[in-house]
């Protein structure tokens, strides 16, 4: 039986998580809120973070893929300049049900779900 492929939201979740709770939180951890993650450091992410979840290494892929899943970047308003808006993931202290995402992938994001429960 072949393992089950990770999707993005899946992999984005642990790569935050361990990024807040390793020395590398001050490159990348949740907003204060927890309805969005900030990348404080976008080159000890593309250079330390990144290639411990991800095939790859570029930071054009990452924000692809951001982008593809409905994430967006916060440029004004409360949050602080940089912060990206999460539509799915919330810290493991605020964890919720998921309520978004696209329709080709709304079944294995169902069960990716539960998991978050």
């Amino acid at each position: 039986m072949e393992p089950v492929k990770q999707t993005f939201p899946f992999k984005l979740y642990h790569t935050i998580e361990w990024a807040s709770d390793s020395e590398f939180s001050s490159a990348l951890s949740w907003s204060p809120s927890g309805n969005a993650f900030v990348v404080h450091d976008r080159e000890v992410v593309v250079e330390h973070i990144i290639p411990n979840f991800f095939d790859h290494k570029k930071w054009r892929s990452f924000t692809r893929q951001l982008n593809l899943w409905g994430f967006k970047r916060e440029l004004r308003g409360p949050t602080p300049r940089g912060e990206i808006l999460s539509p799915i993931l919330q810290p493991r202290e605020a964890r919720r049900a998921p309520t978004d995402t696209k329709d080709r992938d709304q079944e294995a994001f169902q069960q990716e779900a539960a998991l978050f429960v």
